[in-house]
């Protein structure tokens, strides 16, 4: 069942996406996918040919349709509408580090942008965002 190994490739990196968002490593799972569907409707049963087309179809999306994607998903007027919001951390940030927040009910990455630290129920401000990531300040 080779299938099952494209799956769980593509599974793998799609983990590793939502982890570290750089909207890259989606398209490498969607070649798995992909890959993974013709293997099991038996249009690939040499791997080599399998690898073949899984690099063939990673590199080709990732430079053919990843910048189109990126400019089609963000959303200009959101990242705007947060800046100057003040927040209350509810987790510990080190002075010029980072940690997991909650802002709205999702979780962010927050990056303190001062040379002091942040605790936990302190009020802050959004100085503005670099995709996922919240620039904090006090």
């Amino acid at each position: 069942m080779p299938y099952l190994f494209w799956l769980s490739v593509a599974v793998i990196l799609l983990i590793i996406e939502i982890l570290a968002p750089a909207f890259f490593f989606v398209f490498f799972a969607g070649s798995s996918l992909l890959v993974g569907g013709l293997v099991y409707l038996g249009y690939l049963p040499e791997f080599s040919h399998q690898a073949i087309v899984f690099a063939i179809v990673a590199i080709a999306s990732l430079f053919l349709l990843r910048k189109k994607f990126r400019e089609t998903l963000a959303t200009p007027g959101f990242s705007h509408t947060l800046v100057n919001e003040k927040i209350t951390l509810d987790a510990d940030i080190p002075a010029g580090g980072e940690a997991r927040i909650t802002y709205q009910g999702s979780s962010w990455t927050g990056i303190n942008d001062t040379s002091e630290a942040m605790q936990t129920g302190q009020k802050v401000t959004i100085a503005r965002t670099e995709g996922v990531r919240l620039i904090l300040q006090k």
